[in-house]
């Protein structure tokens, strides 16, 4: 975690192993677009393709049953895995954060291997960070309006399996929306478009989504357009993307699609803190989040998780995703403001 509130370790180059694609191209590129102090590049986040529990088998066989006895390099087993030819090693990388569902209905599940790897892996820094998130990723989509306080006590039966059941309560959220948004943008410009250079669509959604809604909104759009597909498709598309951005998004005066994802992702981070924190002590205020973030103790949050989904008929598990807290591993101070 950071060392001290406000203080920015010095990084260089960050590792993010996640378990999709949907982690890298929706979640995580937004999060990296609203925190660009972040410094982590899409070209640094490795789809790892599997879950936690094959994970496990992978450093099993790469360091024995007593691997947690030992130096684990992490990302030598992923690149390996990913490329034969191009393997790497942690000391290319300052930071490692590993990110994977709980998966309690996994035939593989085993509640001693999943907490020997949230015990070992434990500092981003070194062998890197594991965050696990309940009952799945999606679990940041699981907050429908602000402020909503009741999600401090909201739990989900161990019987909604598998994960596609649960991703289809949430697919109408507006976070969901919010952070499927830009890939309905981008395959407007690919597809409809005509702007295949992936180079210049991602520069033209990045600054059509930079774009503050203001009465300039749809003419600024334009001007971006008109040089790749023309006045009268720009018009077209600019009037349409416009429709679309207020049909998804309730825009505060003057606020980007940036500016404002940033101020919901600090919200769901701060609930986040605020609800790690409840599993462990019960305290369900929602307050002094920055104080709570420091005593988070994610090895007490998976073996209570573990206690209270063991039982397959009246089980639960809290909602909680703890993978959104790499923004204040970073630095705390990104996530004191919601303005």
């Amino acid at each position: 975690m950071s060392d001290e509130y406000g203080l920015i370790r010095k990084r260089r180059k960050t590792l993010l192993i996640v378990e999709g694609k949907h982690e890298k191209n929706e979640l995580f590129w937004l999060i990296f677009k609203c925190f660009p102090e972040l410094q982590i590049k899409l070209e640094d986040v490795w789809i790892y393709g599997t879950n936690i529990y094959l994970l496990y088998d992978d450093i099993e066989k790469e360091y024995d049953k007593n691997w947690d006895m030992d130096d684990i390099d992490l990302p030598f087993i992923v690149s390996r895995k990913l490329s034969e030819n191009k393997t790497q090693s942690k000391r290319d990388f300052v930071n490692i954060f590993l990110v994977f569902d709980y998966e309690r209905h996994d035939p593989k599940f085993s509640e001693d291997k999943i907490f020997r790897l949230q015990k070992y892996f434990s500092d981003s820094t070194d062998v890197g960070q594991l965050y696990i998130n309940y009952p799945m990723i999606e679990s940041y989509q699981d907050l429908p309006v602000f402020p909503n306080s009741t999600f401090l006590n909201h739990k989900i039966s161990v019987q909604v399996q598998p994960g596609k059941v649960y991703k289809n309560m949430l697919r109408n959220s507006l976070i969901a929306k919010m952070t499927g948004l830009p890939k309905k943008l981008r395959e407007l410009l690919n597809n409809r478009y005509g702007i295949k250079d992936e180079v210049i669509s991602e520069q033209l959604l990045i600054k059509i989504l930079s774009l503050e809604m203001q009465k300039t909104f749809i003419s600024k759009i334009i001007e971006l357009l008109i040089p790749y597909i023309g006045e009268e498709k720009s018009k077209e598309a600019a009037t349409m993307f416009h429709h679309i951005l207020k049909k998804y998004i309730e825009f505060e005066k003057n606020k980007s699609f940036l500016m404002y994802s940033r101020s919901v992702l600090n919200r769901i981070i701060q609930y986040q803190i605020c609800k790690a924190d409840r599993i462990v002590t019960n305290d369900d205020r929602f307050t002094d989040y920055l104080i709570k973030y420091k005593d988070i103790d994610y090895q007490s949050i998976l073996s209570i998780q573990n206690r209270v989904s063991s039982d397959e008929e009246a089980g639960f598990i809290w909602v909680l995703n703890t993978c959104v807290l790499l923004v204040p591993e970073y630095n705390l101070n990104l996530i004191k403001s919601v303005s």
